[in-house]
């Protein structure tokens, strides 16, 4: 436990700087989800959701090429860009040199739409094997496609805002955290977050989440362990 801690501490105390690399948009054409043809499985045209959570992205050589807000490539087919930065729907994230998502910043808001949306990867896309895939003696899953930025903050349903996360903690003691920071937002307070998942090795699976938050610029630290045998 004392070299958890002291691993977590000396995560939170680093600082990096990482380079991200910009991709512009093909502009010869801009089409909706349902006008892409099946037909034409490689094209160059743009393809734009309509809300906020929605992916951008062309398909070039037979893979999806994702684009962030600023026209950054952060993403192709199953896997994030390495050493790179890109902001969604107002918060902004950074990978590392495995391609894994190092910290995601940003100022709260509550997202425009009804509804939740349904996640569009795997476990096994986020995890890449690293997810916990077994299940509790109810049935249960042991490991939840986990939101860094809730859906109730407008995070995007992908692997770009997700971890394999120990399903007890992300609808437990996280998602009680989130409904906290929701009501505050809800009451016009300002609220800002900073999450910087902890990986041992080359795990795609955290062992820990820090999170650092501010309300009203008071500002507060919680580290989550992503594993509920820590509780």
């Amino acid at each position: 436990m004392i070299e958890s801690l002291a691993h977590v501490a000396s995560e939170i105390a680093k600082t990096k700087t990482e380079v991200s690399e910009t991709s512009h948009f093909d502009s010869r054409a801009e089409l909706s989800k349902g006008d892409l043809s099946r037909n034409n499985p490689d094209t160059r045209a743009l393809v734009r959701g309509k809300y906020p959570e929605d992916a951008t992205y062309e398909i070039k050589d037979g893979q999806k090429h994702y684009y962030d807000e600023n026209h950054r490539l952060y993403r192709v087919d199953k896997n994030l860009v390495p050493n790179n930065s890109y902001e969604l729907n107002g918060y902004k994230y950074k990978t590392d040199d495995q391609g894994r998502i190092s910290s995601v910043t940003g100022k709260l808001h509550l997202k425009e739409r009804q509804g939740r949306l349904p996640i569009e990867d795997s476990l096994n896309d986020i995890g890449k094997g690293d997810e916990h895939a077994t299940r509790d003696a109810m049935g249960h899953p042991m490991d939840d496609k986990g939101h860094l930025i809730g859906d109730q903050f407008g995070g995007v349903p992908r692997m770009e805002n997700l971890i394999p996360q120990d399903a007890k903690i992300n609808q437990g003691i996280y998602k009680s955290l989130e409904d906290q920071l929701a009501k505050q937002v809800k009451n016009g307070k300002e609220v800002h977050s900073e999450i910087k998942p902890l990986y041992e090795g080359e795990s795609r699976r955290p062992t820990a989440l820090v999170y650092k938050y501010s309300i009203d610029g008071e500002n507060f630290l919680k580290i989550f362990p992503n594993d509920r045998s820590s509780l």
